[in-house]
């Protein structure tokens, strides 16, 4: 992400997600979420088949760039780990790579309290940073109540809420309850995300995630810096745009 170099006082560097040895179970969820980041990514943005020199076949599909958050990918996955039991329990422990939920609870801790140290709030110092990041998940009432565990898991775990809602009986409360933690959780910068069409007899659950980044660069951009040069694609077609000075 462009402009995330952060300002204010340097700080001793503290590794919150690897102190582990090799063979825990915290060390074990963290590389499989670089795993499953690695394959969502393939996902999105497949590359190019072959090279070519048509500059349309070496954009993949046609369309842009791609921007994605695999720790909020992963923690939403995790999060839902975190309440699930028998076959559903394993298949997404398979697919995010962890072998306990636990594993992924005490991994996903760490990263939290890593995005979160001292960046909370007005930020790391005067002008630094601002970074928020949290989860929630509304399950449908019909599927039971959420225990104190779970809860207490949600919000320790993973900086999440954790709501029990009615997507049949009361679709308008439970669209604004999420849209209004989204609002929240983005600074305004995001203030709807789901409607009542969205919702039906056949949701059991919505999950979300939402990690919020606002700095400023140390070392400010000048317009009168910019200069045109060569960028090459990994199809081998080489374009001309403008850089950054």
């Amino acid at each position: 992400m462009a402009g995330t170099r952060s300002t204010g006082a340097k700080r001793k560097s503290r590794n919150h997600v690897q102190q582990d040895d090799s063979s825990s179970p915290a060390t074990a969820a963290r590389d499989g979420q670089t795993a499953l980041a690695l394959r969502i990514a393939e996902h999105l943005a497949p590359p190019p088949p072959c090279a070519t020199s048509d500059r349309s076949a070496a954009a993949g599909d046609g369309g842009g760039n791609v921007a994605f958050s695999p720790v909020s990918v992963h923690a939403a996955l995790a999060l839902a780990a975190a309440g699930a039991r028998g076959a559903t329990l394993a298949q997404l422990l398979a697919f995010l790579g962890a072998p306990s939920a636990e594993g992924l609870a005490d991994f996903c801790r760490r990263v939290a309290d890593r995005v979160l140290d001292d960046r909370s709030g007005s930020g790391s110092g005067a002008g630094g940073p601002r970074v928020l990041f949290g989860g929630g998940i509304w399950v449908d009432a019909s599927r039971g109540e959420l225990t104190d565990a779970f809860r207490d898991v949600a919000a320790e775990s993973y900086k999440a809420d954790a709501r029990t809602v009615s997507f049949t009986k009361e679709p308008e409360e439970a669209v604004k309850m999420i849209n209004e933690w989204v609002k929240k959780a983005t600074d305004s910068l995001i203030d709807s995300v789901i409607s009542v069409d969205d919702v039906d007899a056949a949701t059991d659950l919505v999950l979300a995630n939402a990690v919020y980044f606002k700095g400023e660069w140390m070392d400010p951009f000048q317009p009168t810096s910019t200069s045109t040069g060569t960028f090459n694609l990994l199809s081998g077609v080489s374009s001309n745009p403008e850089f950054i000075g």
